[in-house]
């Protein structure tokens, strides 16, 4: 054999290698992606028309997170014969937790709502501590763990000399109840 038949011996094997691959693995392939193109495309549609038909959709899933969120905020609020008694002994013994002195603890009951059928009150506590500034944040993170929904409202720090390295702190929160007779 010649150097020239070898050269296209070689030539034409390459070709029938070149067109196998082409044939058997890369037409399949091709095929394959476009089918799964068109597949994705056809469920993209799918999903668009049934969220059309459905129009208050969204304002339902909103409306169900909202009720969620009540709800979840219902469980929070205590119930029972005493719970400002409750209330006011659990703040008591967070502080006395992070040895803070409490100088004064006094609830009052809120004003009447507008909506006189709900069965909650609000419960406002005022409190005058004396404490190192470092527990403060550890104590208002206490708070909010507590049973109960319970709010800060108002929260006056006041650096005194005569007690240094404490300070006086003045603490307001709102408090919601269940409304009983015994309270």
């Amino acid at each position: 054999m010649t150097k020239r038949e070898k050269i296209m011996i070689g030539a034409a094997v390459s070709a029938v290698l070149f067109l196998s691959f082409h044939v058997f693995f890369y037409q399949p392939e091709k095929k394959g992606v476009l089918r799964l193109q068109k597949e994705i495309k056809t469920v993209t549609l799918e999903i668009e028309r049934i969220a059309g038909a459905i129009p208050g959709l969204r304002k339902l899933e909103e409306a169900v997170a909202l009720k969620q969120k009540i709800a979840s905020l219902a469980k929070r609020i205590p119930s029972g014969k005493k719970p400002v008694q409750e209330l006011l002994q659990q703040l008591a013994v967070e502080a006395s937790r992070l040895d803070m002195d409490v100088i004064s603890l006094k609830s009052v009951e809120g004003s009447k709502s507008p909506h006189e059928e709900s069965p909650y009150k609000r419960l406002t506590v005022v409190m005058n501590i004396q404490c190192p500034y470092l527990y403060l944040g550890s104590y208002l993170k206490r708070i909010s763990d507590l049973s109960g929904l319970v709010t800060v409202d108002e929260l006056e720090i006041t650096r005194d000399k005569q007690i240094f390295p404490r300070v006086k702190v003045k603490l307001t929160l709102s408090a919601f109840v269940h409304r009983t007779k015994n309270i």
